[in-house]
């Protein structure tokens, strides 16, 4: 780092053009370099090279010294491994965060004559919706799907065999379905849910 002879602080210098007077960066604010310098000591860290008049060739009398590079960016060595475990966390608990859709009911009842209702709920169990606001905004994430797996054509009334549900809000939001469909006894029907930002799910009922 470098800086005119005469210049306050740890204000930073970048040389501009050719033939052009070098201009000083918006310097941070020196209460923030006191404590980073106070934080360096205490922990014993050789982040810092004082100050020393120089002349430069095109500059003329300067000051070389500061941080030195990545002192204030990287924490020590000996921090790592305590610094790294609490990041692990942090991530892991946003991680749990994430909507994350599932089939929390599918079930089937018999009416007789080869009818049979069939309910499903699906749940968003995470904490954040299936999008997020600006992602419906801009339409940036498709629907979540709700699919029954059974011929259309045996689907008597109800709702539809494939349904979008633009968004399921998150922390166990349920949205239901039903159909009425045409079956046989011993038959297996399953429902598929799937998000592209919560995962995905099935969950099969037999016709009794």
């Amino acid at each position: 780092m470098m800086q005119a002879a005469g210049g306050s602080g740890a204000g930073r210098m970048f040389q501009g053009q050719a033939g052009a007077p070098a201009e000083a960066a918006p310097a941070a604010s020196p209460g923030v370099d006191r404590q980073i310098l106070k934080w360096m000591d205490a922990e014993k860290i050789d982040g810092f090279v004082k100050w020393t008049k120089t002349n430069h060739p095109d500059l003329g009398e300067v000051e070389i010294g500061g941080f030195k590079p990545y002192a204030v960016t990287n924490p020590p060595a000996g921090k790592i491994a305590e610094l790294g475990g609490a990041h692990a966390k942090f991530a892991l608990y946003l991680a749990s965060l994430f909507p994350r859709v599932k089939v929390a009911k599918f079930e089937a009842v018999n009416h007789g004559g080869g009818i049979f209702r069939v309910k499903a709920e699906v749940e968003n169990a995470g904490f954040w919706p299936t999008s997020l606001a600006h992602a419906q905004t801009a339409r940036a994430v498709k629907p979540t799907l709700v699919q029954l797996g059974v011929n259309p054509a045996t689907i008597l009334s109800g709702s539809a065999k494939t349904n979008f549900l633009p968004v399921l809000a998150g922390s166990g939001t349920r949205a239901k379905y039903e159909w009425l469909i045409r079956g046989k006894t011993g038959e297996v029907v399953e429902l598929v849910v799937q998000s592209e930002k919560g995962g995905s799910d099935t969950a099969k009922v037999t016709l009794k």
